[in-house]
């Protein structure tokens, strides 16, 4: 129920939704405050116009996705025991192939830790996420594309309860406990979970992947017009820094360290 309550207020957070809140509340006090209707509706189009651009989503996504640098890991000179792919998204839709039913941030993080079980055969890959749709988890999924992909089924551990970070962390604490491990997420969420794991006494070495932002220099000058991908940008950021509103929070008044 906590879950579904906290999706829901994500859900009615969302920057679209509070623009068009807004702008619905600016029309319907058009004639009664036509002033403070005329300020909130500049207010609200400025923000979308700065939302929709992509300078300032890429700015602060970019400060989220460089608290941890890219792991080389030939600059690894001890064993690795665990290598730990936290769960996204996908949609189980079995005519297709599973590439198709990863969403990409599981698809992006599923590669990233196989590519590095490669480097470290001996380590085991542990899968984590629950059944988001359908009755197969994002562990599952995650799985198979990595037995696809010639990781030998022994290697794998899932954990197919978990459906935020915090019960990720929750469900593997204990198995992790004592060992050297390296946590694959994406970029942008990595500062949360790292958070989550050394609030629990853990101390993973960090594989950022599926960075999402951009060069800006770089791009054509049509990539700089507004667009539903820089909205989109913004949305992950907001959703991030919502998150780690809500940790600071649930960390500070946890009674199990």
């Amino acid at each position: 129920m906590l879950f579904i309550l906290k999706k829901l207020i994500a859900a009615l957070l969302s920057p679209l939704v509070l623009i068009i809140t807004g702008l619905l509340l600016a029309f319907v006090i058009r004639n009664r405050k036509p002033k403070i209707s005329k300020y909130l509706t500049l207010v609200l189009a400025t923000c979308f116009i700065l939302i929709s651009t992509p300078w300032f989503p890429n700015y602060l996504i970019n400060n989220l996705e460089n608290k941890y640098p890219v792991l080389f890991i030939d600059s690894i000179d001890h064993p690795i025991d665990y290598i730990v792919v936290l769960g996204c998204g996908h949609k189980n839709d079995e005519p297709l192939p599973i590439t198709s039913q990863l969403a990409s941030c599981s698809l992006t993080r599923t590669v990233e830790g196989v590519r590095i079980a490669n480097v470290f055969p001996n380590a085991k890959l542990i899968f984590t996420g629950y059944e988001i749709y359908g009755t197969v988890s994002n562990a599952q999924m995650n799985e198979e594309l990595a037995l696809d992909l010639n990781i030998d089924s022994q290697r794998i551990i899932i954990f197919d309860q978990p459906k935020d970070t915090h019960e990720e962390v929750l469900a593997v604490r204990t198995q992790l406990k004592g060992q050297r491990f390296i946590l694959v997420t994406e970029a942008s969420h990595m500062p949360r979970a790292i958070n989550y794991f050394k609030a629990y006494g853990l101390n993973p070495i960090a594989s950022p992947t599926h960075h999402r932002a951009q060069m800006l220099d770089t791009l054509p000058w049509y990539a700089k017009l507004p667009s539903s991908h820089s909205i989109a940008l913004f949305e992950r950021v907001w959703y991030e820094y919502l998150g780690l509103i809500q940790q600071f929070i649930l960390l500070n008044f946890k009674q199990d360290k």
